[in-house]
């Protein structure tokens, strides 16, 4: 089997469908009504609606807070921000704990 991106991009849709990862073709239609433009990675309002969802507690500004932190583009944060959303599933915001992953067991 040759190795290259798509195997490897293959090989982690199916690991994460199989642990409850809902996948969508970010070039479908679908997907494009909720893009700015062709190059923004994340689904802004997507992750608005899951943040609020997954932390009824907090208040819009505070939801607000949570996506403008996420999609902000520094790179210097980047590498802090991805170990404590991916390893700890949360992220301190204004004094909130917000939870980034939802447990589906």
């Amino acid at each position: 089997m040759k190795v290259n991106e798509n195997t490897i991009e293959q090989q982690c849709l199916e690991s994460l469908q199989s642990l409850g990862w809902d996948y969508a073709f970010g070039r479908s239609e679908e997907m494009a009504a909720w893009r700015h433009s062709a190059s923004d990675v994340v689904l802004e309002p997507l992750l608005r609606e899951a943040v609020a969802r997954l932390n009824p507690q907090l208040p819009e500004s505070a939801v607000a807070d949570v996506v403008k932190l996420v999609c902000r583009s520094d790179i210097t944060e980047l590498a802090e921000r991805n170990r404590q959303a991916y390893f700890y599933g949360f992220v301190k915001v204004c004094g909130w704990s917000i939870s980034l992953m939802m447990n589906k067991r």
